[in-house]
């Protein structure tokens, strides 16, 4: 005989619980079989979501360990998270020479540099190309974009980037842009993390008030470290020094972070240009690169490799520093005490402007323009020097070797 079609949950004439058409099996009891089922998955589901998390923390933690003890950051850079740094090596950063990355880091310049360029522009005033004017193109030739090996890791550009490709290739013009106003500076040594802004930086109180005062009376304040490992001390190298005219110079001291000699009055006379008698005159110059990863990503994805390549040809006066200005411009590069700016730059023609400085002299390629000069100034000394190339600004020496 057919089965009959029972409803679900009723019972028969008889008050014998119903069954379905598969079997003896009572519906009820199938039902309560069926929602404790679906708890238990609902408990099998979350737990899996845990152990998905704990396996994505624990990579991130493998990646930084692996990336430090490579020397490819982020424990010696610890402005840069773990994925930023995934994204600088996979792009042609620091350790790109494997084999897989590499490939993968030329095919993604290639075939993804339409996608990035023009993107994500004009949130700063300090993004907009400041150009000479009636200019519609640099002045000096450029290289191509064929560039040698070593450089390559320098100019990648990748998806985190928002400025575009031209702006760190040297196809966008970076001229008269240096930061007019940057006259007095005043670099303090600081292991890191950077945060957004220098003068938020962690910081023993009396420094972190002079930090403010400095801020307050128009001196430029960066924190500087050494490119690689760095320990936390109390003892911290400063440097005071004033950009501007024929006789720009540089004071050099060790201070206690806990008790800084360094007073209110001196960050005045800083802020004048009066040379200071706080600590002593240093003769030599200093080659800051921006590596500020918190400010912009693309500060520390190109500044680092190109701050550890200076190191090793000049390992006395190379710093990594916070924010010089003009990150589009990525990597930046400021030769003090002259306060001359370049970017962007790769270790190569980091190293020519390096050496053109230590003859007395500036190139054009890539010069951006010198700090505390006003716009007109930038753009006619450009102008000078698209002429020939190199000019010597008849700037006074600086005990260079």
């Amino acid at each position: 005989m057919a089965r009959l079609l029972i409803t679900p949950g009723t019972r028969d004439a008889g008050g014998a619980a119903a069954v379905d058409a598969r079997g003896s099996v009572p519906v009820s009891v199938r039902t309560r079989r069926g929602g404790a089922g679906a708890a238990a998955g609902s408990w099998a589901a979350g737990r899996r979501w845990v152990i998905l998390l704990a396996l994505g923390w624990l990579v991130q933690v493998v990646l930084r360990v692996w990336f430090s003890r490579h020397q490819i950051m982020p424990l010696s850079n610890p402005d840069e998270t773990a994925y930023l740094v995934t994204a600088r090596v996979l792009a042609g950063g620091p350790a790109a020479d494997l084999s897989e990355l590499r490939s993968w880091a030329v095919a993604s310049r290639h075939g993804s540099g339409n996608r990035t360029q023009g993107t994500g522009r004009g949130v700063r005033l300090e993004h907009l190309t400041p150009r000479v004017r009636n200019a519609s193109a640099p002045c000096v030739s450029l290289p191509t974009m064929n560039m040698i090996d070593s450089d390559r890791r320098s100019t990648s550009v990748v998806a985190v980037c928002e400025h575009g490709a031209d702006c760190h290739t040297g196809l966008e013009p970076s001229m008269a842009s240096a930061p007019e106003a940057s006259r007095a500076w005043l670099l303090i040594e600081h292991p890191g993390p950077w945060p957004h802004e220098a003068a938020d930086a962690a910081q023993p109180a009396p420094l972190a008030a002079l930090v403010q005062s400095a801020e307050e009376f128009g001196v430029r304040v960066n924190l500087i470290r050494r490119p690689g490992r760095r320990v936390a001390g109390d003892a911290r190298t400063v440097f005071l020094g004033w950009t501007a005219g024929d006789a720009p110079w540089l004071r050099y001291a060790q201070v206690s972070a806990s008790a800084p000699e360094l007073t209110e009055r001196d960050l005045k006379e800083l802020a004048a240009g009066i040379t200071l008698s706080f600590g002593s005159g240093w003769d030599e110059p200093l080659y800051l690169v921006c590596t500020h990863g918190k400010r912009n990503v693309c500060c520390a994805r190109l500044g680092v490799p190109l701050a550890q390549a200076l190191a090793a040809r000049h390992p006395g006066p190379v710093w990594e520093t916070t924010h010089v200005g003009g990150h589009r411009f990525a990597a930046n590069l400021v030769l003090l005490p002259h306060g001359l700016y370049y970017g962007p730059v790769t270790a190569g023609l980091a190293a020519a402007a390096i050496d053109a400085y230590q003859r007395g002299s500036v190139v054009a390629e890539r010069y951006r323009g010198r700090a505390g000069q006003p716009r007109a100034d930038q753009e006619a000394e450009y102008a000078r020097l698209a002429e020939g190339g190199a000019l010597s600004l008849g700037l006074r020496a600086c005990g260079f070797s």
